[in-house]
């Protein structure tokens, strides 16, 4: 089983990304890039998470994740938040709440099929995702990875994406980061190389709409 610690803040929303903010999360170079490096576009296949569903609760959120279009297996993974670190304000315009979570995973084939009492309690959640990933070693410039291949993974880095989501027939979008691994210099690295991209930001990100899967599931949003 492999275990994942992260740092995250996310905002979701009604109806769909504007082009707008699709052309600004495609095209903003607020850092160096390590080349070739293709620009994110939506997936032509929609990958479908299926989620656990505990009404009330923001500590732990329980998927059944699919893999399909990539190489990698279908995933079960639990994540549970560690700590809440509040609000931040991040530009004039951005403010969010930022957790740091765990997660596992284990890959569904040492599983089998979904657990059957979970089955009525689970909800199917599809998602087109856009995604960009930087190294982020104190001391040195961020520099964007390829998203595949040896040097997609470092071992600190930070993701930020930009996702359509549909839940029973609904559309929404969200816009997160993901910083990793948790340690005691990630939240101001994060704050500090998040201000400069956000900067530009067209429109309003606000704490209000500042949640995580868990509780956005939860809450029925």
């Amino acid at each position: 089983m492999a275990r994942f610690t992260t740092h995250e803040c996310r905002w979701f929303f009604e109806g769909e990304p504007s082009e707008e903010v699709v052309r600004w999360f495609q095209d903003s170079r607020p850092w160096d890039r390590l080349e070739p490096i293709e620009e994110p576009g939506w997936p032509e296949t929609w990958r479908e998470d299926r989620y656990w569903v505990l009404q009330g609760q923001s500590e732990v959120g329980i998927k059944w994740r699919d893999e399909t279009g990539s190489t990698g297996p279908r995933l079960f993974e639990i994540k549970g938040r560690t700590a809440e670190l509040g609000e931040v304000r991040l530009t004039p315009s951005v403010t969010g709440r930022f957790d740091e979570w765990v997660k596992w995973s284990v890959p569904m084939t040492a599983l089998g099929e979904t657990p059957t009492g979970m089955a009525g309690s689970s909800v199917t959640v599809s998602k087109k995702r856009l995604l960009r990933r930087v190294r982020l070693e104190r001391g040195t410039p961020l520099v964007e990875l390829p998203l595949e291949g040896p040097d997609a993974w470092p071992s600190r880095g930070m993701a930020t994406e930009l996702t359509r989501v549909r839940r029973r027939g609904d559309a929404f979008w969200t816009f997160g980061l993901e910083a990793f691994p948790t340690d005691p210099e990630i939240h101001a690295d994060v704050v500090g190389h998040m201000t400069g991209f956000l900067e530009t930001y067209p429109g309003r990100l606000k704490a209000e709409h500042s949640l995580s899967y868990a509780a956005w599931l939860g809450t029925g949003s």
